[in-house]
């Protein structure tokens, strides 16, 4: 018995050298490098500085120097109850979030995937909510008109107007959230109740104006009230100030 073998040469494979298959690489990538540079400048140096700072005690309304203080700053977050609190709230929300969305999108998922009546108008109400983000932005566009922001603007600024501890540039910078809270209550009470507002007055007669603060335009008072009247109509049997003055009441 005899066995031909096939004596045909082998066919040539042809090697690239290695050099121009880099060169080749680089000029594909090339034209993506100032993207990269942009992204590395926009998002990883501020991280960077974010992370130096993160070890420095450092305050840019102060004229001291920053110094380093090593793992102080995270010592006084960590140990912080309401930080602690609202890291494991925020855990907890998200981690329930991802889960029941992926266990109802897999449950969903597994559903339509079989043939039974109606499927693909069960599909096409599945995807509905993704129809539903146009519309209410579009409900909104036709309502902005209607929506006003300028009374917390306006609240905004008559409380760092008139709070000079929540100024930063300053060196009345409070760091004490108690005073930062008393003087709150204190300037938005004043300020609706006792300060008028020039955008309110009412007109009497021709060129005569009343003058009405944002309490008295919206009927909760009669009339415009001296910051000593608003400083003890809070008084109770338990703190009590002493009766006004004649010349004060006469005022």
């Amino acid at each position: 018995m005899t066995v031909l073998e096939d004596l045909a040469p082998a066919p040539k494979v042809e090697v690239r050298p290695r050099g121009i298959g880099r060169r080749e690489a680089w000029q594909r990538r090339l034209p993506l490098l100032p993207a990269l540079i942009y992204t590395v400048v926009v998002t990883q140096i501020p991280f960077v500085v974010t992370l130096w700072y993160s070890f420095q005690n450092y305050f840019w309304n102060t004229p001291a120097p920053a110094h380093f203080t090593g793992l102080s700053n995270y010592k006084t977050v960590f140990t912080n109850p309401a930080f602690r609190g609202a890291l494991v709230r925020s855990v907890v929300m998200t981690a329930t979030a991802v889960i029941i969305a992926m266990i109802l999108g897999v449950l969903f998922a597994v559903l339509l995937d079989r043939k039974f009546l109606g499927r693909s108008i069960v599909r096409t109400l599945i995807i509905t909510p993704f129809l539903v983000m146009p519309v209410a932005a579009a409900l909104v566009w036709a309502v902005l008109d209607c929506v006003s922001t300028v009374f917390v603007e306006r609240q905004h600024g008559s409380d760092r107007l008139r709070n000079a501890r929540k100024i930063r540039k300053t060196y009345r910078f409070s760091k004490d959230w108690g005073m930062h809270e008393a003087l709150t209550y204190f300037t938005m009470y004043s300020a609706n109740f006792c300060c008028p507002v020039r955008t309110l007055r009412e007109e009497i007669r021709p060129q005569r104006y009343r003058q009405r603060t944002p309490a008295l335009a919206a009927g909760l008072t009669d009339h415009v009230w001296s910051l000593e009247e608003w400083v003890r109509l809070p008084g109770t049997d338990r703190h009590k100030l002493p009766p006004l003055s004649p010349k004060r009441s006469a005022t």
